[in-house]
């Protein structure tokens, strides 16, 4: 009985981590952006709006949620899980493309932020 009521436990913890976790990558990938490109947004936002002396502190509590690779919900699905639909809960084939380039939604617009320069990728070389 004790052990039940351990694992009842484990699992509404784990369920409670797990759940918004999970909800919010599935947001990310309806979305098609990465963790890193939603919380650059929310950084570039904030640091727009502080160096906007009229912006106020709603203002840089919300998010652009856009993205240059955003071609709605179920193409975004089926650059990430493949083709075929009917395929996409077992673990066979892989999404189209090569893996280092991928369609843009409009024309490439670099980001800046007021005051600052734009970011340049850092290139890591193997060897």
């Amino acid at each position: 009985n004790f052990l039940l009521i351990g694992a009842e436990a484990l699992a509404t913890l784990l369920g409670a981590i797990l759940g918004p976790f999970f909800l919010f990558h599935c947001w990310l990938l309806c979305k098609n952006m990465t963790t890193v490109e939603f919380m650059e947004g929310r950084r570039d936002k904030a640091e727009s709006a502080d160096a906007d002396s009229s912006a106020k502190a709603d203002s840089s509590a919300k998010v652009d949620a856009s993205s240059p690779y955003d071609f709605g919900v179920y193409e975004n699905l089926r650059s990430v899980l493949g083709e075929n639909p009917l395929l996409w809960l077992l673990p066979v084939g892989g999404p189209p493309g090569d893996g280092l380039s991928f369609p843009r939604n409009g024309p490439i617009t670099p980001v800046r932020a007021a005051g600052r320069e734009v970011r340049r990728p850092v290139v890591v070389r193997p060897w």
